[in-house]
């Protein structure tokens, strides 16, 4: 691709002047112009590999093309008392010579040389300038701006704060020994005030006693809860088993022939004084039914019109 300004110029400096004024015998009104040659043979791998011409002050594109159209030989008019950019850019990173094809580059400026380097590896930058009189004063390479700074790191989060102390507990012990039929008989250690299970299981193996230890947060009011489902507790028709809960010095529960179900609440004050709140109480087991062939006794019924 070529500029406006440096196709008018081109034309003037080959003698084309003709084409962009009617009167070939009439003043240009262009400035002087300082003749830029650019002789490019690209390597194997033309499409990795660019160029551009640049009007330093402006930043105005005086020519710039891809190398993937095949070799490049121009020569071009560029305003003279200014600062120009020539800069050619491979992506691969190898410049055009010598790995992968003898690619060469000669750009030249009123006569001296501005680039003659193939082997430039991802890139060339020369900044020169023109003077009035069309000559160039100085070549010199073009320095990249640093990359700016990463920017500094997040601060850390701040500490998760410590936890809270824990609580002072008292171990509540459980010792049950079941009888012939464990499968019938559960129990449970619960918060009264949280309605949180502490602790909780089901017998399943006959005569193998159970020994549990729950550490119970102190200031809280507990309750211990044994269920049979054949009503029977677990002493002593089918067996001797036992059920002992204490917690300090305090005895809560030791009674096993309670029938379906036995429980006691007890309160962990925050010093370690233990108190009963409900004492041990138990669900007899129903009566026996009565024997085959039993008539109850006519007094048993109200008599007629008994109201």
């Amino acid at each position: 691709m070529i500029s406006r300004t440096a196709f008018a110029f081109a034309c003037l400096s080959l003698g084309l002047a003709s084409a962009l004024v009617d009167d070939a015998t009439a003043p240009s009104s262009l400035p002087p112009c300082a003749p830029v040659s650019i002789v490019i043979k690209p390597d194997n791998y033309p499409d990795e590999t660019s160029f551009e011409l640049k009007a330093k002050a402006s930043g105005e594109t005086i020519v710039s093309s891809a190398l993937s159209g095949g070799p490049v030989q121009m020569e071009i008019c560029v305003p003279a008392d200014a600062d120009y950019v020539f800069k050619m850019i491979d992506s691969a990173g190898d410049g055009i010579c010598c790995g992968f094809g003898q690619g060469d580059v000669l750009v030249k400026a009123g006569g001296t040389t501005i680039v003659e380097d193939a082997d430039f590896g991802a890139k060339v930058s020369m900044a020169f300038t023109i003077t009035p009189e069309g000559s160039v004063l100085e070549v010199t390479p073009t320095i990249d701006p640093p990359p700016p700074p990463p920017p500094p790191p997040p601060p850390p989060p701040p500490p998760p704060p410590p936890p809270p102390p824990p609580v002072p507990c008292m171990p509540v012990d459980m010792v049950i020994k079941p009888d012939h039929f464990p499968e019938e008989t559960s129990w449970r250690l619960v918060s009264v005030s949280k309605q949180r299970k502490l602790a909780t299981g089901v017998l399943s193996e006959a005569t193998m006693p159970v020994h549990t230890s729950v550490c119970a947060p102190m200031g809280d009011e507990y309750r211990f809860v044994m269920v049979d489902s054949a009503g029977d507790g677990i002493c002593c028709g089918y067996g001797k088993g036992s059920v002992q809960v204490s917690a300090g010095s305090l005895t809560v529960i030791d009674d096993a022939s309670f029938g379906s179900r036995v429980s006691g609440s007890f309160a962990i004050m925050k010093n370690g004084t233990v108190v009963q709140t409900e004492a041990a109480a138990s669900v007899p087991p129903p009566p026996p039914p009565p024997p085959s062939g039993y008539m109850a006794p006519s007094n048993a019924f109200p008599p007629s019109g008994y109201m």
